[in-house]
């Protein structure tokens, strides 16, 4: 029903008004079908009734019907609340849902969220392989799938490391498997992208260990972190996260 719904609502509403209408269509749907004590939102701190189960290729997820967060944008929020202080922070924020934008927003820090297609809120469009921003000029950023999207994935690495401060910390995610990456750029045709990468934009499938030696090539220490490890079962449910979900802690 979400999907058919969904479909109706991007076939209907011009592409310039759904960044403005989107909030309050979630919030009418959140209000009259998913209101209840069963599940909690800690990106938009809302009590469901329950998650909208959404399929899609393939994709496999929980969403919040009230902000629309995925069980990454949870799990990472999760993560911010126990492990960043807010303190004035200059924090770069790659193509950011409008979920974690607006717990941004909500937050007294300097907050920059880069898109540079202009498919996500954003106030910035950058390219992430020759960004504009000074060197160590970030306290925090965020990349959250968007490096399997980069063909110079060595060149947005070494950007990212220079704009973010010493001791400092990038929080990295992207889609990987067992074993080596498997990437082929003369690849363009977007059927066969999806049939071995995943998705239609995507030009690698990273292997995990691979992943992980390539940011520490550019400089970073890095810890793989499992985003349910100190959670049980009954707040893995309640919270709509993945026991899958690693967010890569990369420090400078």
């Amino acid at each position: 029903m979400y999907r058919t719904f969904k479909n109706i609502y991007l076939l209907l509403v011009p592409s310039k008004m759904k960044h403005l209408i989107n909030p309050i269509t979630r919030k009418l749907l959140y209000l009259i079908l998913y209101t209840g004590k069963n599940n909690y939102c800690p990106s938009c701190k809302a009590h469901l009734r329950k998650f909208i189960t959404y399929q899609y290729e393939n994709f496999n997820d929980q969403i919040c019907p009230k902000c629309g967060s995925l069980s990454r944008t949870r799990a990472l929020t999760l993560y911010l609340d126990k492990n960043i202080i807010e303190n004035e922070l200059n924090i770069l924020d790659f193509s950011p849902h409008r979920s974690l934008f607006n717990y941004w927003k909500s937050k007294k820090v300097n907050y920059i969220a880069n898109d540079y297609e202009n498919e996500f809120l954003s106030n910035s469009q950058e390219d992430i392989t020759s960004l504009s921003f000074n060197k160590e000029q970030f306290d925090l950023i965020i990349c959250y799938h968007v490096l399997e999207h980069i063909p110079n994935d060595d060149k947005a690495m070494n950007e990212l490391y220079r704009v973010l401060k010493s001791n400092s910390l990038l929080l990295a995610q992207v889609p990987f498997k067992e074993g080596k990456t498997d990437e082929d750029l003369s690849i363009i045709d977007p059927e066969i992208r999806k049939t071995r990468f995943g998705q239609k934009d995507h030009v690698r499938y990273y292997g995990k260990e691979d992943f992980i030696k390539k940011l520490k090539l550019v400089g970073f220490s890095v810890t793989d972190l499992s985003s349910t490890k100190d959670l049980n079962d009954d707040l893995i449910k309640f919270y709509g996260l993945n026991k899958e979900d690693t967010i890569f802690i990369c420090k400078k």
